[in-house]
C-alpha cells in the first residue's frame, strides 16, 4: 500500500474514532428540539391559567408538573425549572406512574409512549382542576391543551370545555397563540 494511502487510512480510523468518542451520552442524544419546546412550554404554560383558590392552598405552594410517558421531557423540564418560579410561584416536575400520582398536580403531560392509558389518566384528571396537556389528536375532547407537529414546527391547540370541565380559566394570550381553540365562537362556524 502507497505511503498516502495508508496515512489516508489512518486519518479515517482516527476520525471515526473521534467521532464515536464525541458521541453524546444517551441521555443527551435524544435531548431534540421539539423536548426542548415541550418541556419550554410546559414551564411557560402554568402563567396564562388561573387555579381555583384550593387548587393553590398556600402562597409558597409550588406548581406540580406530573410527567407521564415522556422521560426526555420530564428531564429537560426538570432542568430548566430547577429554582425558577413561574406566576410567583417556584416550579416542580414530577414523574406520573399511576392515577394516584395525579393527586397534588397542577399541570399533567401525556406522553405518546402512554398509548391507549392516556385516556384513563385523562378521564380520571377530568374531575380535578388539572392542566391537562397531551400529543395525541384523537383524545382532544378529554385534553385541554394538545401539543401539535405542524411541518415540524411544535404548535398547540385548546379545549375551553375540557378547561370548564376541570374549573380552570385560560387567558386570552394562551389562546391567541393556539392553533385551533375548541368551543370558541370561532370554531363554531
Amino acid at each position: 500500500m502507497p505511503m498516502s494511502r495508508c496515512h489516508a487510512l489512518v486519518w479515517a480510523l482516527l476520525l471515526l474514532v473521534a467521532g464515536l468518542s464525541a458521541t453524546p451520552a444517551p441521555a443527551q442524544h435524544e435531548l431534540t428540539e421539539e423536548v426542548r419546546v415541550k418541556a419550554a412550554y410546559l414551564h411557560k404554560f402554568p402563567s396564562f391559567v388561573e387555579w381555583p383558590a384550593a387548587a393553590l392552598p398556600s402562597d409558597g405552594a409550588p406548581i406540580v408538573i406530573g410527567i407521564a410517558s415522556a422521560d426526555a421531557i420530564f428531564r429537560e423540564l426538570e432542568r430548566i425549572s430547577k429554582g425558577r418560579h413561574v406566576a410567583g410561584r417556584l416550579v416542580e416536575a414530577r414523574r406520573v406512574d399511576g392515577i394516584r400520582g395525579l393527586a397534588g398536580l397542577h399541570v399533567l403531560f401525556i406522553g405518546r409512549e402512554m398509548g391507549s392509558e392516556a385516556s384513563l389518566y385523562l378521564k380520571a384528571a377530568q374531575a380535578l382542576p388539572i392542566l391537562t396537556v397531551a400529543e395525541h389528536e384523537p383524545i382532544e375532547r378529554l385534553v385541554i391543551l394538545n401539543f401539535l407537529d405542524r411541518g415540524g414546527t411544535v404548535r398547540f391547540s385548546a379545549s375551553l370545555p375540557a378547561a370548564e370541565k376541570a374549573g380552570l380559566t385560560l387567558s386570552s394570550r394562551l389562546l391567541a397563540v393556539a392553533d385551533h381553540v375548541h368551543g370558541s365562537p370561532r370554531d363554531k362556524k
